[in-house]
């Protein structure tokens, strides 16, 4: 199984006690990095990068790709490469949808933890294909840090049964999303590629009849 370090201390627990629930790590050793590109833009996609990923965001004042700059309050700024996503706004959501399920997925965050501007808690949240929620993790609570700003935060699940990340509130934004093992295809995905595949070899079968019968 991947080596996998996770979050320990006091204000660093999972949520809830299913043994189903996802766990907090800090890093995913030899995953595969989503490098977006440098657009700048304001936008609520759909846009899709990467590996298939489709990131989406709950209004059209979040950016994407963005290089120019972006404020966390005390937390600092992010400025240049590589690349951001961010929700721009102290209330609001963005997605990270998968074009299968995984094992692990994570990133660099950073958000606001400016108490005295009541902005709602940063948090992460995984879901599987039907959209049920896995996991939940608040990064802040009541606009103190409880988690270290500008680091890598992401879930493990054992079961690959990840298939999107949201980040949710007090501008949180995203660099270096990493998934897990590769992001394997659902059933229909599989279903329609197989049926391509035996397209292909039955236009290759014609093909070959046809050219043994005019030789």
């Amino acid at each position: 199984m991947r080596e996998l370090k996770l979050i320990v201390g006091v204000g660093l627990m999972l949520l809830g006690s299913s043994a189903a629930n996802a766990i907090v790590v800090t890093s995913i050793p030899g995953a595969a990095v989503q490098t977006m590109p440098a657009s700048d833009m304001f936008s609520s996609g759909p846009i899709t990068f990467g590996d298939g990923v489709t990131w989406s965001a709950s209004t059209p004042y979040a950016v994407f790709g963005w290089t120019n700059g972006y404020g966390f309050s005390s937390n600092g700024v992010w400025f240049g490469a590589p690349p951001m996503a961010g929700t721009n706004m102290a209330s609001g959501t963005m997605t990270f949808t998968l074009p299968g399920v995984t094992d692990a997925i994570g990133g660099v965050l950073n958000w606001s933890n400016d108490s005295s501007s009541y902005y709602p808690d940063a948090s992460m949240s995984v879901y599987d294909s039907s959209n049920n929620l896995l996991e939940t993790y608040s990064l802040t609570v009541a606009g103190v840090n409880v988690a270290a700003p500008d680091s890598f935060y992401g879930f493990y699940r054992p079961q690959d049964d990840i298939h999107s990340f949201v980040l949710t509130d007090a501008y949180i934004g995203l660099r270096s999303l990493t998934f897990g093992v590769p992001a394997v295809p659902e059933p229909a995905t599989w279903a329609l590629m197989l049926l391509g595949f035996g397209g292909i070899g039955l236009a290759m079968r014609r093909q070959n009849q046809a050219a043994s019968a005019s030789a």
